[in-house]
């Protein structure tokens, strides 16, 4: 048998150890446009025995929840020492909706509602407003149109002691009241005034009061040397009909 040769058909090879050709396998298109086949996957990455292992990153997301939980803490944080300023609070009484009362850092209570630490002149009578233990109020009243700001006043008052008048000697010192016009006949306009003796008077400061507590604020100057006692007066009603004030504090504090 003749043995073909390699150029009779490319398809086709010699064989030394047969006398009959084999067939190879098929021979690859070069312009074959089928499926490649898959890459093989690169070998894993070796760390060196003396190479420290790489730090894991942080998810971003994390970063941005905590910035902003601590923004969150940093803005509460000022908004209460804007609002309190490690201030005192105290709570108003005898109102549908209480607001609470802010007390500066230096300043004291001269006042707290309580019914024995308050007096009357003639044509004034002071009452129990609200009993509460944590919001005790009175009501103010004064029948007398031509009440005097001299010595204890011809209002209700409030007397500070020699002690305190010697403390707060020469200072100017704001006093404020913290009041609402009475839920029964309730004044138009009332009336506040500092007095010691018959010749140191801050004559009276008159204000318009509201249906809820309210700051009613005015400064005098102490004397240099205090002899006697001063007094804090209240006029609650100016034209002397009877109006009333329903009063919750009194403060003071220097501001000079």
């Amino acid at each position: 048998m003749n043995k073909i040769g390699r150029g009779e058909d490319p398809r086709w090879d010699w064989d030394d150890s047969v006398d009959e050709p084999r067939k190879l396998d098929p021979l690859r298109d070069p312009f074959q446009t089928g499926p490649k086949p898959p890459r093989p996957a690169a070998p894993p990455h070796k760390r060196p025995a003396n190479q420290a292992p790489a730090a894991k990153g942080i998810n971003p997301r994390l970063l941005i929840l905590a910035g902003a939980a601590l923004l969150v803490v940093i803005l509460l944080g000022l908004g209460a020492y804007f609002l309190f300023g490690g201030r005192g609070t105290l709570n108003t009484g005898g109102g549908d909706a209480p607001r609470s009362i802010v007390l500066a850092p230096t300043e004291k209570v001269i006042f707290g509602g309580e019914l024995q630490a308050i007096k009357a002149a003639a044509e004034s009578t002071v009452q129990q407003g609200s009993s509460s233990s944590d919001n005790p109020t009175v009501v103010i009243r004064s029948t007398n149109p031509n009440a005097r700001p001299v010595n204890t006043t011809e209002g209700a008052y409030v007397t500070l002691p020699l002690t305190t008048m010697t403390e707060l000697a020469g200072k100017r010192v704001r006093i404020t009241a913290w009041a609402r016009a009475a839920d029964q006949r309730p004044s138009g306009r009332f009336a506040i005034a500092f007095a010691s003796g018959p010749s140191i008077s801050s004559g009276w400061l008159v204000f318009t009061p509201t249906t809820s507590f309210q700051p009613f604020s005015f400064d005098v100057m102490f004397p240099k040397d205090p002899k006697q006692d001063g007094y804090v007066g209240l006029w609650s009603d100016i034209s002397g009909q009877g109006g009333g004030i329903e009063l919750r504090l009194l403060t003071e504090r220097i501001v000079q």
